[in-house]
């Protein structure tokens, strides 16, 4: 698994920037900020 994920170019992704299965992954994740708003923190307990 390791060679099919991280070595191996992907025939579906960008040959030519030999873009592996791995790479993809990680580019196509949400950014941190994205999955929570730190106000969100703010408001822990119902305190405002």
């Amino acid at each position: 698994m390791n060679w099919y994920n991280f070595i191996r170019p992907h025939g579906a992704f960008d040959i030519e920037r030999l873009e592996t299965s791995a790479v993809i992954f990680y580019q196509r994740l949400p950014k941190k900020e994205v999955i929570m708003d730190p106000s969100l923190l703010e408001n822990i307990g119902g305190v405002k």
